[in-house]
């Protein structure tokens, strides 16, 4: 499978290659949640020579990325959270390091683009809110 570029993004995309250079890391902090689990969250920069967009990378995979290194990051996703596309791995991404450089597109922060968020299930009682017809 071929690498897509940044630029082509849209949030119903999955399943997808990437190859990006890592610019800098935004930001790391710890997230506590409703099950009392406490889990390490990192925003890294990436892009490739058609734009740049926000990686979000949790836990044991922080200390996989280093700024100004170029990765494939297969098996790919997209997250749409606070109306803004995030990049995000999936339980089957694999990373892997590549001896290259790459020129990146700042100008183009898909990141930066306001997109709306899908409505989400609304589960009670183990009953959904959206029924299944069989």
């Amino acid at each position: 499978m071929s690498s897509i570029k940044v630029s082509t993004l849209n949030p119903k995309m999955w399943g997808f290659n990437i190859v990006f250079k890592v610019l800098k890391l935004n930001n790391e902090r710890t997230v506590n949640f409703k099950d009392n689990t406490t889990h390490n969250v990192a925003e890294y920069l990436v892009g490739d020579d058609s734009g740049v967009i926000v990686l979000n990378v949790w836990d044991e995979h922080i200390s996989k990325f280093e700024p100004g290194k170029v990765y494939e990051l297969t098996e790919a996703r997209l997250t749409v959270f606070m109306n803004r596309m995030k990049l995000t791995m999936s339980r089957k991404s694999e990373v892997k390091l590549l001896d290259e450089d790459l020129s990146v597109d700042e100008s183009n922060n898909v990141s930066e683009k306001h997109f709306e968020e899908a409505p989400k299930p609304f589960y009670n009682q183990n009953k959904p809110y959206f029924k299944k017809n069989y």
